[in-house]
């Protein structure tokens, strides 16, 4: 568990950086002009050595480093400050040029990753544990139902004309518009492909496992059977109401009988709550 927390505290160190120097460099020498100075260089270690020995004190309060780092609120919050930086990119082509940007896009980028590694890394022992500890386990595979023609050709559309502009402007010399494009067209092609791939799950008794880690039965309100859908009742950020396709669902009556164990059947409408609620139901059960 030390050498994790280790890790986790040098992810949460490389987020700081990503969401600080940033403005820093930008407020005390000015817009980016593509070029690092030694300074900056200085100020890049500095603050890596700050976030990591402030992520590790963090870490060690309270609860387990894994939980805190899997904590729905902690995580949202850091990829909310990170996107922040990101979208800051915007007003700062505005008043300035695409290099001036730059800092701003590759570090709230670069902090989201370390976020989500973070996270990844947290869910490994809990995962472990979980499986080993299961009487009840099934794994399986499902397809998300797509949401309609019309989105599913949107996303297409737009992802071709992104990722083609992306293309223009790093071929006539302007390699970070380019690049916002080229990462926007990336958004939007996995959008388009999304339901295309098959994602596997696994049921067990603590929760169900997923890409994302464990989700633990009560951030689940239950799940409906359709003729049509399977669609799951989450009732946590990032994982709402999401619904699959019930021909794509392996061996359909064995995953319903597993879930039966854990979830009310809700037929009918269903109130998906919103991020906001979400958020709201995370802080009153904290």
């Amino acid at each position: 568990m030390t050498d994790l927390r280790t890790r986790l505290a040098v992810l949460l160190g490389i987020w700081f950086v990503g969401v600080t120097f940033p403005p820093l460099q930008h407020f005390s020498r000015g817009p980016f002009d593509g070029s690092l100075t030694v300074g900056d260089g200085v100020l890049l270690l500095v603050l890596l050595s700050v976030g990591t020995v402030a992520g590790r004190s963090w870490l060690g309060w309270g609860s387990s480093p894994v939980d805190r780092i899997r904590d729905g609120i902690t995580f949202g919050v850091l990829i909310a400050i990170a996107g922040v930086v990101v979208i800051t990119t915007i007003p700062v082509v505005l008043v300035g040029d695409a290099v001036s940007s730059a800092p701003f896009l590759a570090g709230g980028t670069v902090g989201s990753l370390a976020v989500f590694l973070a996270g990844f890394l947290a869910e490994r022992p809990a995962i472990a544990d979980e499986r080993a500890s299961t009487e009840c386990y099934l794994a399986w595979t499902v397809k998300k139902q797509p949401e309609s023609r019309l989105k599913y050709r949107l996303d297409t559309v737009s992802a071709v004309v992104a990722l083609g502009l992306g293309l223009f402007f790093v071929a006539t010399g302007e390699p970070m518009v380019g690049l916002f494009w080229l990462i926007f067209g990336t958004a939007q092609s996995l959008s388009a492909v999304d339901p295309l791939y098959r994602r596997q799950y696994e049921i067990t008794d603590g929760g169900l496992i997923t890409n994302s880690g464990l989700i633990p039965w009560a951030k689940f309100d239950g799940y409906d059977l359709t003729d049509d859908t399977l669609v799951l009742y989450g009732n946590v950020w990032p994982f709402g109401t999401v619904t699959y396709d019930r021909a794509s669902v392996d061996d359909l009556e064995a995953v319903v009988d597993a879930l039966d164990r854990y979830l009310p059947q809700i037929e009918g409408d269903h109130d998906d709550p919103s991020i906001v609620d979400n958020l709201r139901q995370e802080l009153l059960s904290s």
